[in-house]
């Protein structure tokens, strides 16, 4: 494979702590070291400072940080948090966090040893070094930060992610009483109603885009008439506009570079499934109902003329669809729940994050499935008390020795098997939802994202393919983060995983073919 892939297997914690026999200290200077070429910040041995044009103008991002004040090895922890922070695309405060690594000086404690009990008593210390209530919370939450970003490092060792730590300081819309987790009863009459073949087929596909993948209402119907490509036997692709646009004019802004969002269905899930029919009915006719689309408002993104597609927007009619189509639905489907306690049509994207974080999910994956560039408005659709359990919380932090496997911002503990089978009988629906729990509850419980999990299946005649396209991703990835845009540049990276890890399997499929033919 190419050499470049093989940054998807070697910048990993974990790895490296093996490598170097445990020594914490020199596995974070490895990968410093190897993580310092996607970034542009240059660093001094004494003292570092970010070179950066007009640094007194801007206080967000500017910083000096001086040796002197924390010794070396929170020094070391300072840089490596500030790269990850930068490749992530993040801006910070500086300031916020080395509150955090004076809280680690005076306690004596490192990362290693931070616990949910570490960080209540980094509170009590925050409310007697801060007066002011926003303070607190920004520190706090640049405390959580520091943690998730750092991802395999020993520092959240004992737990599914930063998620069990709750976050006390925490303010969000759902203490307003506003879209609250839509109740279980409620989600299954919603879910009956709109299989009814019966209603309109653009309103079906609206309804099942935002229930399983969380977009925004306007993000449901700008999806393109190619929105869903067969991707082997039984997964599917779909995507759909996740670009600026006008609400005004409802024009769709042409100058986004990448407005549209991938995920994946599997086509062995009931739900999905019938979205996937759905979308393919919905393009048929799209096809031949282009010239009058707007009025009809199917969802279509490209022209349509003389059996050519050109890759032009049309003006996008959302109608009235979140307005006066569903407030008399809901009336309609629970006449006697009070309006108050209807489900609100954005409850449909915080159920759905909130299920998720109950269930384990890291922020960083809570953010992209949000569609959100920082990790604070996810705050606007979970509690913190929901992140973690009193029973899991006794296991994980009972075993004294653990193995964890992680894959894009999840790190799971094996050994809770017997928990994740209690937690998948409690909530039955849990292993439907996309990217949640595998039936199979021996694997890591993220579909088409984990290279452990059996359900990622590739289709022997696309091995080339895959080969293609990873190489594709991986030199994709490289530009963008020479162009300074590294969001985009991990989200590559990520593509180029996925598809890495679909020829390995071809490879491991073949191996067991040669093997069991050599048997016969």
């Amino acid at each position: 494979m190419n050499k470049e892939i093989e940054i998807l297997e070697t910048i990993t914690f974990n790895k490296l702590l093996l490598e170097n026999n445990e020594n914490v200290l020199q596995s974070e200077k490895r990968l410093i070291s190897k993580l310092s070429k996607y970034t542009n910040n240059k660093f001094e041995d004494k003292r570092w400072i970010e070179i950066r044009d007009n640094v007194a103008k801007d206080i967000v991002v500017s910083f000096i940080f001086c040796q002197k004040k924390f010794g070396n090895n929170l020094t070391h922890l300072a840089k490596l948090f500030q790269i990850i922070i930068r490749l992530r695309g993040n801006n910070f405060k500086m300031d916020h966090i080395l509150t955090f690594f004076l809280f680690l000086k005076d306690n004596n404690l490192t990362p290693r040893g931070m616990t949910n009990r570490s960080f209540t008593q980094y509170e009590e210390w925050l409310n007697k070094a801060c007066t002011n209530e926003d303070t607190k919370q920004t520190k706090y939450v640049a405390a959580l930060k520091f943690q998730s970003y750092l991802g395999g490092h020993p520092a959240v060792g004992i737990i599914k992610g930063i998620e069990a730590y709750a976050n006390p300081f925490s303010c969000s819309g759902v203490e307003y009483g506003r879209f609250e987790v839509i109740l279980n009863e409620h989600l299954h009459v919603m879910d009956e109603h709109f299989s009814n073949t019966n209603i309109e087929l653009h309103n079906r596909v609206y309804y099942w885009i935002q229930r399983l993948y969380l977009v925004r209402p306007e993000d449901a119907t700008n999806t393109p008439i190619d929105c869903v490509k067969l991707f082997s036997e039984n997964i599917v692709t779909v995507k759909f506009y996740v670009g600026k646009q006008e609400v005004a004019t409802e024009v769709v802004d042409k100058t986004e570079k990448n407005p549209y969002k991938i995920y994946f269905l599997d086509l062995k899930q009931k739900q999905m499934k019938m979205l996937y029919n759905l979308i393919l009915k919905q393009q048929k006719i799209s096809i031949k109902l282009q010239r009058k689309a707007n009025k009809k408002g199917l969802l279509l993104t490209y022209e349509y003329d003389n059996g050519v597609v050109s890759n032009q927007v049309t003006n996008l009619k959302k109608g009235t669809w979140t307005g006066s189509y569903w407030s008399p639905l809901m009336k309609e489907l629970f006449p006697n729940t009070p309006q108050k306690k209807r489900p609100y049509i954005k409850s449909l994207k915080h159920t759905g994050l909130t299920k998720r974080a109950s269930q384990g999910w890291s922020r960083l994956y809570l953010r992209d499935m949000a569609n959100h560039k920082s990790f604070d408005t996810i705050g606007n659709y979970i509690k913190g008390e929901t992140f973690m359990d009193k029973k899991q919380e006794e296991i994980l932090i009972a075993e004294k020795r653990r193995e964890y496997g992680g894959f894009k911002g999840r790190v799971v503990a094996w050994g809770t098997h017997e928990h994740m089978v209690e937690k998948i009988e409690n909530d039955p629906d849990a292993h439907e939802m996309t990217h949640g729990f595998c039936p199979d509850v021996d694997s890591c419980g993220n579909h088409f994202v984990c290279i452990g999990c059996e359900f990622l299946i590739p289709d022997m005649a696309l091995e080339e393919y895959y080969y293609n396209q990873a190489i594709t991703w991986v030199n994709k990835s490289e530009m963008q983060r020479e162009e300074g845009n590294e969001i985009k540049a991990n989200d590559s990276m990520t593509r180029a995983g996925l598809f890495h890890t679909l020829f390995h399997k071809t490879q491991e499929m073949k191996e067991r073919k040669r093997i069991a033919d050599a048997k016969k």
